[in-house]
């Protein structure tokens, strides 16, 4: 009889200490969630009394030196808002100055916290504050890996930026942006080899490589899926061939 009771009772200890550890994950969880959006508004979202930090971080600015003069060619801003529980919206701003002068623009996405896998995010690892991160990112020179929950890859989180985990190709497209007027081009360095695809860009505006053998080129050295979606009004994480409307 007293070794039933004691089964019993080790049964309910165990019950009980299951109950109470998924309750603590649960609130620990929901405590990380909050710190994270808290986060996100305190690093992208303009604050007031704050002095220039109160700007936010979601600004990017570019200047063009002229003489002792310094002109803004480009200017972006970016926010992000929670909308419940679980939705982010993020508005990114084009403003009519510099080369967009008359182009500017608002666009603005939305997804749900519940579509990415947190178990593949590895900021917290590192537990660092984010004005005294060091060199951390260095560990993960493409960004670190945020999924789905069906396990593909969506996004790379570089810093306080959220791109996307394909890479941005517009290699194909460099004929056509020069008849457009653009005189200027910028490569974002990724952990491949960054001088044969720079060498690539150079020899395709040029005119003494085909888009199409530079592009073949191209994939040979990248792993990581292209993308090209955005530019083309299709969904940015998809690549919309050349000649393809």
């Amino acid at each position: 009889m007293k070794l039933w009771k004691g089964v019993v009772l080790l049964v309910i200890i165990l019950v009980l200490g299951v109950g109470c550890f998924f309750a603590y994950r649960a609130i620990a969880n929901r405590h990380d969630l909050k710190e994270t959006l808290l986060w996100i508004d305190q690093t992208y979202n303009p604050h007031e009394g704050a002095d220039n930090l109160g700007q936010g971080h979601g600004w990017e600015i570019h200047y063009l030196k002229k003489g002792d003069v310094e002109e803004i060619t480009e200017k972006f801003n970016t926010t992000v808002t929670l909308d419940g529980d679980c939705n982010v919206v993020t508005r990114s701003e084009t403003f009519p100055v510099g080369v967009y002068s008359e182009l500017p623009s608002v666009t603005t996405y939305k997804f749900n916290l519940s579509d990415i896998d947190p178990s593949s995010i590895t900021i917290k690892t590192y537990d660092l504050h984010k004005d005294a991160c060091q060199f951390v990112c260095g560990n993960e020179p493409d960004g670190m890996k945020a999924d789905q929950l069906d396990g593909k890859p969506l996004f790379s989180i570089n810093g306080t930026q959220t791109l996307s985990h394909g890479y941005l190709v517009m290699l194909d497209m460099l004929p056509q942006l020069q008849q457009a007027g653009v005189t200027h081009f910028r490569l974002s360095p990724q952990l491949v080899d960054m001088v044969r695809v720079a060498a690539l860009h150079r020899a395709v505006l040029d005119g003494s490589v085909d888009t199409k053998e530079a592009l073949a080129s191209l994939r040979e050295d990248i792993k990581a899926p292209l993308v090209n979606g955005y530019v083309h009004g299709r969904a940015g994480m998809t690549y919309v061939e050349e000649g393809v409307a």
